[in-house]
């Protein structure tokens, strides 16, 4: 697995499967052990021939539960250009929603989302793609279950392109616990990338 994800209440595993093309939920036992999968997800779309070099298939690479009750399962599918968004059943360890649901964020071609990460406040979210180099900002609706992308920033520094090469381009992306720096880590140039949010309006500022 790419990414494991544990719920608040320490009762599931999340996991995100990047070369099986799959997401799967799995019980953790009261001692600790983890148990078979009560649920998966198979991610397989039609995708473009001439972005076969990385992206030949769906690769799920990392998944987040909404911090908002943990309602709703945000993966981000490196291979599909897509953040796939599925309702989570805590009661049975279920991740329901269709392929093709219209809750399901599309990114540019060939952008590669990679990692995201949720603002304190619950209502914004950050999306870093590996293979484009950006960062994308996201205000969240955690009642619909809806990401609608408002803004598009380079995380790579000026003058350096981005690379398609494995173990190349954008990695991680956190947001600080006061909710005023997201900080991005880009494996093109080696560096870690920040910028302000601002506090009215959620979108990005690059400090350094």
């Amino acid at each position: 697995a790419a990414f494991l994800e544990l719920s608040a209440d320490g009762r599931w595993a999340l996991v995100a499967n990047y070369s099986a093309s799959t997401l799967a939920v799995l019980p953790i036992h009261p001692d600790g052990t983890v148990g078979a999968a009560t649920d998966s997800k198979h991610h397989a779309l039609p995708l473009d021939p001439a972005l076969a070099d990385r992206q030949e298939c769906c690769h799920p690479h990392q998944i987040k539960l909404d911090p908002n009750g943990e309602a709703w399962a945000l993966a981000c599918d490196l291979g599909a250009d897509r953040v796939f968004v599925y309702s989570f059943d805590s009661s049975r360890g279920a991740l329901i929603g269709a392929s093709n649901s219209a809750k399901h964020l599309i990114l540019p071609a060939a952008s590669g989302p990679r990692h995201l990460a949720f603002h304190p406040n619950g209502m914004w979210v950050y999306v870093l793609c590996e293979l484009d180099g950006n960062l994308v900002f996201c205000e969240w609706d955690s009642e619909e279950g809806r990401l609608s992308a408002i803004q598009t920033v380079a995380a790579l520094q000026a003058g350096v392109q981005p690379a398609r090469a494995h173990h190349s381009g954008n990695a991680h992306v956190l947001v600080s616990k006061d909710g005023c720096r997201v900080y991005a880590t880009t494996r093109t140039d080696n560096a870690i990338v920040v910028f302000a949010v601002d506090a009215a309006s959620g979108r990005l500022n690059k400090l350094q």
